[in-house]
């Protein structure tokens, strides 16, 4: 039994399939179950189904978070000695405030993820 599916497909990659069906003497139909056949071969081959990586665990995502809190702890080590000269708070001291809470809570979600 075969069932009919709806997929939306952009038109430009239509026109693409419909050039190498007709190169290939395949109806679109036919292109698109061999693509999904070797696609899913392919997926088998691999061992099924891979797990999802995070973006947060990718190793140059979190080689910019460091780089981020680096800047910040620099930027605040920086204030704190200005302020201190100067004996006010300034705008930048919520900033280091805000960057603490986002640091625990970024340790926190580590922590639930181990």
């Amino acid at each position: 039994m075969t069932a009919k599916v709806m997929v939306s497909i952009p038109h430009e990659f239509l026109e693409e399939v419909d050039r190498v069906a007709e190169e290939e003497f395949r109806s679109r139909s036919e292109l698109i179950r061999e693509a999904l056949r070797h696609y899913m071969d392919k997926r088998h081959r691999r061992g099924g189904h891979q797990p999802t990586v995070r973006p947060g665990d990718l190793p140059q995502v979190q080689a910019a978070v460091e780089s981020l809190r680096a800047l910040a702890q620099a930027a605040s080590h920086s204030v704190e000695s200005s302020d201190q000269e100067q004996g006010e708070k300034r705008p930048t001291d919520d900033i280091a405030d805000h960057r603490s809470g986002v640091e625990k809570a970024a340790v926190a979600a580590q922590a639930e993820r181990e």
